[in-house]
């Protein structure tokens, strides 16, 4: 089997509008992953992750959150990373769940919270 890699390409600061776009059509490049996509054993990423992504994805730039980077995960899930006083990440799960991370500037994980759709502007709407 021939490994498919997305390179993680960052989506980059600019415009709501633009960044939108390009969240869009970065996710729409996963929705053509099949199972075993990196050659490992990764699960492919479902229409409904990637919808549940986009509505994270969306909520995060509505907060002026500035998402840096947009990854398949091995799980079928699909990370965001960006700064928010230090590197975080949201994860959104098959399952539906969606993770907050942040870490400190070593790398080490300082939190990992669970948290619904609703709570995300509040969350992210203020510097860690």
């Amino acid at each position: 089997m021939v490994k498919n890699t997305l390179p993680a390409r960052p989506v980059g600061k600019t415009t709501k509008a633009k960044q939108r776009q390009q969240i869009t059509t970065r996710l729409l490049e996963f929705s053509g992953l099949e199972a075993n996509w990196d050659g490992d054993g990764a699960d492919a990423v479902t229409e409904e992750t990637l919808e549940l992504a986009k509505r994270v994805a969306f909520s995060l730039i509505d907060a002026d959150v500035n998402i840096d980077f947009c990854v398949p995960m091995r799980s079928g899930g699909v990370q965001f990373e960006f700064k928010l006083g230090g590197d975080c990440e949201m994860e959104v799960q098959p399952n539906g769940d969606i993770f907050f991370l942040s870490y400190d500037d070593a790398a080490n994980l300082l939190s990992k919270e669970k948290l619904s759709l609703e709570q995300i502007k509040k969350h992210v709407g203020y510097p860690l």
